[in-house]
């Protein structure tokens, strides 16, 4: 190769060097954000407008205004496995029942019906409290007393709620078990009432989700699936997102979230609602970057964040490819350049 096609070839590799700069850094992808990376974070919410997290060893952090700071960790033994926030009391579901943590600390609800054992999932409407676990399902009403629910459905686990305000004041409560499907608490009712026409037999429930039209999203270990009314047949919703298992959702103006075992996947919004079937894409995620499966999405800030196994955001970073561009192509613009002309005046 003569010195002349070497130099156009070290120009023309630095020219796309210097494109690909330009467009790289502006891919956001999930970044670790996590003061305590490596303990598992097991829950995350926002509480007084502040990201809040809770990990498997019982420490507790908030960020604000970009810095973690610890608050007073779960009483010996207590693991949360959620959290709930907004701007009262924070509450967590542990392995030891419900506490709420307020200036005084962490206190345990107690009383004759207060939720026991390891509580998997915390709702709220208003002021009625509904928890979930192996024990069945409680509700907590205004005047701060708790009512047994009961077991939907036999011996199978509750792993996650939802409770929908009603016309008349009065709340529906629906329960996602695993291998029993989706089983509803309507007010006045006795008992549970199954509600699974459409979903798979034996179907895990993993999470729950309202879009902005009311549509209520059920994510199993085999899909995703839509509800309009209660006891409606569920339609499973389509596009790439296939049957994976749907661990937690979440959307904001736009877009829909999904987290799964390998990462998040986004579909659009339109008229507030989810298409039949969305144009699902995945979101950017390295191999073997996410210490974990999606267990939870938060959309409440500028942009989402998650809990895989630590907290990550989604930003802009400049990896170490990044640095290797910026020195390389201005390097090779140079070099080139400078066999060009020397070969120029040689000829």
């Amino acid at each position: 190769m003569s010195r002349r096609t070497l130099a156009f070839v070290m120009i023309a590799t630095a020219v796309v060097a210097l494109i690909t700069i330009a467009r790289y850094p502006t891919e956001p992808s999930w970044q670790a954000d996590d003061p305590r990376r490596g303990a598992h974070l097991t829950a995350m919410t926002w509480w007084q407008e502040h990201l809040t997290l809770a990990h498997q060893d019982g420490t507790v952090w908030q960020r604000r205004q970009g810095e973690w700071h610890q608050l007073p960790p779960l009483p010996e033994e207590a693991r949360s496995t959620v959290l709930l926030g907004g701007d009262g009391p924070l509450l967590a579901g542990t392995t030891r029942g419900v506490l709420a943590f307020d200036d005084d600390g962490w206190t345990a609800f107690t009383g004759d019906d207060a939720p026991t054992g390891r509580i998997s999932h915390l709702a709220q409407s208003g002021e009625t409290l509904i928890a979930a676990g192996n024990a069945g399902v409680w509700r907590r009403g205004p005047d701060g007393d708790w009512t047994d629910l009961g077991r939907p459905a036999g011996e199978a686990p509750v792993y996650r709620v939802m409770v929908s305000p009603q016309d008349d004041g009065d709340t529906l409560v629906r329960s996602g078990t695993i291998e029993a499907g989706v089983h509803l608490f309507w007010p006045g009712a006795d008992g549970w009432v199954p509600d699974n026409d459409g979903l798979p037999s034996d179907t895990k429930v993993l999470s729950f989700h309202t879009l902005p039209d009311g549509t209520v999203l059920a994510g199993t270990d085999q899909g995703l699936f839509r509800q309009q009314e209660p006891m409606d047949e569920w339609q499973q919703v389509g596009g790439l997102l296939g049957d994976r298992r749907v661990l937690t959702l979440a959307h904001d103006e736009d877009r829909l979230y999904a987290g799964s075992d390998d990462g998040v996947w986004r579909a659009p919004l339109a008229d507030d609602t989810l298409e039949a079937e969305p144009d699902w894409l995945p979101m950017p995620a390295r191999e073997g970057q996410l210490d974990a499966p999606v267990a939870w999405v938060l959309t409440d800030d500028a942009a989402p964040w998650i809990a895989a196994g630590s907290a990550y955001n989604l930003r802009s970073s400049r990896t170490p490819e990044w640095y290797i561009l910026v020195i390389g192509a201005p390097l090779l613009l140079v070099g080139g350049g400078l066999l060009l002309y020397g070969a120029r005046r040689r000829s």
